[in-house]
C-alpha cells in the first residue's frame, strides 16, 4: 500500500476516534439531557456529545484495552463542516486507492475543491504524489486541511 495512505487510514482512524470521543457522554446520558430543539437555543454545548446537536447518536464504543474504560463514540449525521467535508474527501481517496487506482487520479476524481487539485497537481509534477499528498491534504497548514473550527 502506497505510505502516504497507509499513513492516512491511521491518521483518520486516530483522527476519527479523538474528534468522536471528544465527544463523551453514554447513550443514556445523552437520551436524558439532549436538547429539545423546540426549546433550546442552537448554541453549542461543548459538554453534551455532539455539542448537544439533537441529530447526534451513539455510534457504539472502543475499548482503550488492557481492562481500561470503554470511549463512547457519537456522530452527527447532519454535521456540514469543513472538518466533516474534508474527512469524506479523504475517505474517498482512501477507498479509490484502495480499489486499485494511482493516487493522482483518486484526487482529481474526488469532491475536492478545484484549487486542492490544481495544487496536488502542481506539486505531484515537481515532489511526487506522496509527497504533494501530504503537503496538500494532509500537514497543518496545508491548502486544503481545514483549522479547527473553520465552518
Amino acid at each position: 500500500m502506497n505510505p502516504s495512505i497507509s499513513r492516512l487510514h491511521g491518521v483518520i482512524s486516530f483522527a476519527g476516534a479523538l474528534l468522536l470521543s471528544a465527544c463523551g457522554g453514554d447513550t443514556d446520558d445523552l437520551a436524558a439531557t439532549s436538547p429539545d430543539p423546540q426549546t433550546e437555543s442552537s448554541v453549542s454545548n461543548p459538554d453534551m456529545p455532539c455539542g448537544g446537536s439533537p441529530t447526534c447518536v451513539n455510534a457504539g464504543s472502543v475499548s482503550l484495552g488492557h481492562g481500561e474504560a470503554f470511549v463512547q463514540l457519537h456522530i452527527d449525521p447532519e454535521r456540514d463542516d469543513a472538518i466533516t467535508r474534508w474527512g469524506n474527501v479523504l475517505g474517498d481517496i482512501i477507498d479509490c486507492v484502495d480499489g486499485g487506482r494511482n493516487l493522482n487520479a483518486c484526487v482529481a476524481a474526488s469532491d475536492s475543491d478545484d484549487n486542492c487539485k490544481a495544487e496536488f497537481a502542481r506539486l505531484a509534477a515537481t515532489g511526487g504524489d506522496n509527497a504533494a499528498f501530504d503537503a496538500v491534504f494532509l500537514i497543518e497548514g496545508g491548502l486544503c486541511r481545514p483549522a479547527e473550527g473553520q465552518p
